[in-house]
């Protein structure tokens, strides 16, 4: 399923990414708290001092030829004194410098070193070079050192499902998708259904409905929470001892019982997490890379533990209304934008709309949500520095005015209808209509 969404939308890559780190990692804090009750492990013996970094990756249809690429990086840091915990999600497509070349630079270096130097995408790493040579890399971009790591096979869900299941799940819409290549099929019927180990993996595979990689988040949080509530119903030490033996043995880490259980005590924390913005840009090839002038700034948040706070800026939703050429639309307005420091949410895929042809044919249309004059001004001179000679129509969507509510509202039932997902409510949309 992963190939039929192999190209995102280069604003949202990170953020789905994000959420993927969410579900693979709270499984990953889930499991010590039960096996305490295995081992007996006192909560003096587990104490842990410091801070720590974790490698996390989740790896989806490892049992198919070719597919067991990391289907999301991230790491987590624990300061244990403070509880302050942060995460950062890596790009899958970033791109890094290959560890088959002699000496690599490192991936935040600049100039003709990396020009020349052959890179290849970070989710390939794990599975050609090993663990060892993702944990380097990562470790060198980010200037940490990774404690531990873990590797997280998806289909741990479907022994789950089949030792605590059927998992009763709410179904709120039909869920359908078939995919040839990969002998795939997945259909679910809306309602309460009780889900066995086999369904139970398909449910959260699927994304392929308008949410996309965040109704698939969801899915996958929702199931969690089910299958830790019949954890705690299974109080014998036998089928615990049995869940815990067969877990770890689809997971690939070098953690020990006791590094599992120390972090136990610090699981609370992850519903306090501060989740780090990784710095990246799109270059001509249409590839991802670091950005080196942003990129300290991470390594900061990250020793720190905690995001360096940054002024108020307003939402935007960048919609395109003229390139029937979507990718292409993506990577020059986001590079654009990036340049003056400004991140707008791109919609990439051309709208056609009649009442943004007939008020904006030779002009782009800047529609206001927010009354506020102040942040309206502010909208105003950020579309300014990056378009300083394109003229524009500002408008807030009143009744009776130039561009009216049912205009507006028109406009978003066309995105929705296009299955177009965008923050809402922003503070402007700001509809492109010509080159």
């Amino acid at each position: 399923m992963r190939r039929a969404h192999r190209r995102e939308g280069g604003v949202l890559l990170a953020l789905f990414t994000s959420l993927l780190c969410v579900s693979v990692t709270l499984f990953f804090l889930i499991l010590p708290g039960f096996m305490k009750e295995v081992f007996q492990v006192s909560d003096e013996e587990s104490a842990l001092t410091g801070k720590a970094y974790y490698l996390i990756l989740g790896v989806d249809d490892a049992a198919t030829g070719g597919a067991d690429r990391t289907d999301m990086i991230g790491v987590l840091g624990i300061h244990f004194e403070t509880k302050k915990t942060v995460f950062i999600s890596i790009p899958r497509d970033l791109m890094v410098p290959d560890p088959a070349s002699e000496s690599a630079p490192s991936p935040t270096a600049t100039g003709s070193a990396v020009q020349s130097q052959p890179t290849v995408k970070i989710n390939g790493l794990y599975k050609k070079h090993g663990i060892r040579a993702l944990q380097k890399t990562i470790e060198s971009l980010l200037h940490i050192s990774i404690a531990r790591y873990a590797v997280i096979d998806y289909e741990v869900f479907e022994y789950l499902g089949d030792l605590l299941g059927p998992v009763k799940v709410n179904i709120l819409t039909t869920l359908e998708y078939e995919d040839t290549q990969q002998n795939l099929k997945i259909h679910f019927e809306p309602g309460l259904q009780a889900l066995n180990g086999k369904q139970l993996l398909l449910y959260i595979r699927f994304r392929n409905d308008h949410l996309g990689d965040l109704g698939r988040i969801q899915r996958q949080k929702e199931v969690l929470l089910t299958l830790l509530q019949s954890l705690k119903t299974k109080k014998d030490t036998l089928t615990l001892n049995r869940l815990i033996q067969d877990v770890l043995g689809k997971i690939e880490t070098n953690f020990d019982a006791i590094d599992l259980l120390s972090l136990w005590g610090y699981a609370d924390a992850l519903g306090h997490v501060a989740f780090l913005n990784f710095p990246y840009l799109i270059n001509a090839k249409g590839e991802i890379e670091v950005s080196s002038e942003k990129i300290w700034r991470v390594c900061e948040e990250l020793a720190k533990m905690e995001p360096v706070q940054e002024p108020y800026a307003p939402q935007m939703v960048l919609i395109n209304a003229w390139n029937d050429n979507a990718y292409q639309f993506s990577i020059v307005e986001y590079n654009l934008w990036s340049s003056q420091s400004i991140r707008p949410f791109i919609i990439e895929k051309r709208l056609v709309h009649e009442a943004v042809k007939k008020l904006a044919s030779t002009r782009d249309l800047l529609v206001f949500l927010v009354k506020d004059a102040d942040k309206q001004k502010e909208i105003t001179e950020r579309y300014q520095r990056v378009y300083p000679k394109r003229p524009f129509l500002a408008v807030f969507p009143e009744i009776g005015a130039v561009f009216s509510l049912k205009d507006y509202l028109s406009v978003v039932d066309a995105l929705m209808k296009a299955k177009a997902a965008f923050p809402f409510p922003a503070d402007a949309l700001i509809i492109r209509t010509q080159p």
